[in-house]
């Protein structure tokens, strides 16, 4: 199965994700997101985003 990931930030716009989902869900493939912290995000309108893992520095292996 095909895998989109998804790096958000903290100043992520939850109408950015749902046109993205929206448009990947035809695809097929499953998404990922992931953030910098590996905790939720709270979008700048307020929604709370889950995070599905962390992306971290190839140095803290």
């Amino acid at each position: 199965m095909k895998k989109d990931v998804f790096l958000l930030f903290d100043t992520a716009c939850i109408y950015e994700i749902v046109c993205l989902n929206y448009f990947l869900k035809f695809t097929g493939s499953e998404t990922i997101f992931c953030s910098v912290r590996g905790s939720d995000i709270t979008s700048m309108e307020g929604y709370r985003i889950g995070i599905d893992c962390k992306i971290f520095n190839s140095g803290e292996l």
